[in-house]
């Protein structure tokens, strides 16, 4: 798999068991360079091409950007719409279906037997649809994690499972991890067959074995 952009003399080549970092000298490179991939990623257009084997990949459904680690989310909108899905296909599963049409129909009996203590006309619509009883109940994601590896490899694992991401882009995280806990985050990353890409704006000492190095110099020349 390859990610290319226009700055660059050779596309990022993204490989298994290895980590692309790329580190921008340029500040206001490495700020447009990302703004634009993030946009992308978003849905919008950009210079940024993911391609594997010369078939060109939709960006917006295989990348997912991690700005910022500290402040993952489980729960974001998107992470709660997809389980709610995955809860209404098991709702109706053949296991559950039987149980999923009983509480339902217990549910709208029940609305409307306490409506009928209303001296007004009230409707209440037959529930069709679980997913609004697991809307009730506030049904999340309840992740519990020791660090920050943790924390940045069980989100990784749902972003996975849940959208079938293939390529995960950090900014800066050297920043916030240890060489030792680099390893642990790559080696788990490496067993799941999940592609890594970190953009940093810092050279930083400590290259790992696992790493694939490409330099954008202040005049942006590449360097290897």
């Amino acid at each position: 798999m390859k990610l290319a952009h226009t700055i660059f003399e050779s596309p990022i080549e993204i490989k298994e068991n290895s980590a692309a970092v790329v580190v921008f000298e340029n500040q206001k490179q490495f700020y447009e360079a990302i703004e634009d991939l993030y946009k992308q990623i978003q849905g919008s257009e950009g210079e940024w091409v993911l391609s594997e084997k010369d078939k060109t990949l939709d960006i917006e459904k295989h990348i997912h950007m991690i700005t910022e680690p500290l402040s993952i989310d489980f729960n974001t909108r998107k992470i709660q719409n997809k389980l709610y899905a995955l809860l209404k296909e098991q709702s109706f599963s053949e296991t559950n279906y039987r149980l999923t049409s009983e509480i339902c129909g217990q549910i709208s009996t029940y609305a409307t037997k306490i409506a009928e203590n209303i001296d007004f006309p009230v409707v209440c619509a037959d529930i069709e649809d679980p997913v609004g009883i697991f809307r009730l109940v506030d049904a999340k994601l309840e992740i519990e994690y020791k660090n920050l590896t943790e924390k940045i490899l069980d989100y990784i694992s749902i972003m996975q499972d849940f959208f079938n991401i293939s390529v995960f882009a950090f900014i800066n995280l050297k920043c916030y991890m240890t060489g030792a806990e680099l390893e642990t985050l790559y080696k788990a990353c490496f067993y799941k067959k999940i592609n890594l890409i970190l953009f940093e704006n810092t050279l930083r000492d400590g290259k790992s074995e696992h790493e694939t190095e490409k330099i954008i110099d202040f005049d942006l020349c590449e360097i290897y």
